[in-house]
C-alpha cells in the first residue's frame, strides 16, 4: 500500500473534490482517481466514494469513513515518526518549558542529566506557558 494513496483519499474525503484534492497535491485529477481505486482494490473491492453522476457529491461509505480515520492516525504517526527521526540525528536536545516548571522541576533533573551526559546536550526553551 502507498501512503501517499492514503494521503490523497483523506484530502478528497476533506475537500469532496477530485479536482480540488489533484490541485491541492499538484497532481492530475487521474492521479487521484487511480489512488482511490488501488485502495479500493487494496480492500477487496470494497467501495469507499460514491458519486452517482460526475457533478454530483461525492459521499464517503461506511467503510470509507473508517479509513478516513484510520489513515489519519496511520498519516500523523508516519509524521511523528518522520519528525523524531530527524530530531534523533541532530546534535542536541531541544526542551520547552515554562518558567514555573523551569524554577521547580527542572532542577531537580539536572543533576540526573548531568550525569548522564545530557546536560552538554540539552538546549532549554523558556516560554510562557
Amino acid at each position: 500500500m502507498n501512503t501517499k494513496d492514503l494521503a490523497y483519499f483523506c484530502q478528497l474525503v476533506d475537500q469532496k473534490n477530485y479536482t480540488a484534492t489533484a490541485k491541492y497535491f499538484g497532481v492530475s485529477q487521474p492521479t487521484i482517481t487511480m489512488a482511490i481505486k488501488r485502495l479500493e482494490k487494496e480492500y477487496g473491492g470494497i467501495s469507499l466514494i460514491t458519486q452517482p453522476y460526475p457533478r454530483a457529491s461525492l459521499t464517503v461509505t461506511r467503510a470509507g469513513q473508517v479509513l478516513y480515520e484510520q489513515a489519519q492516525d496511520v498519516l500523523g504517526q508516519l509524521q511523528t515518526t518522520r519528525t523524531e527521526v530527524v530530531h534523533a540525528a541532530e546534535d542536541s536536545i531541544r526542551l520547552g518549558l515554562s518558567p514555573v516548571t523551569g524554577v521547580t522541576w527542572f532542577p531537580k533533573v539536572a543533576n540526573k542529566l548531568l550525569k548522564t551526559n545530557l546536560l552538554a546536550d540539552l538546549v532549554v526553551h523558556e516560554a510562557g506557558s
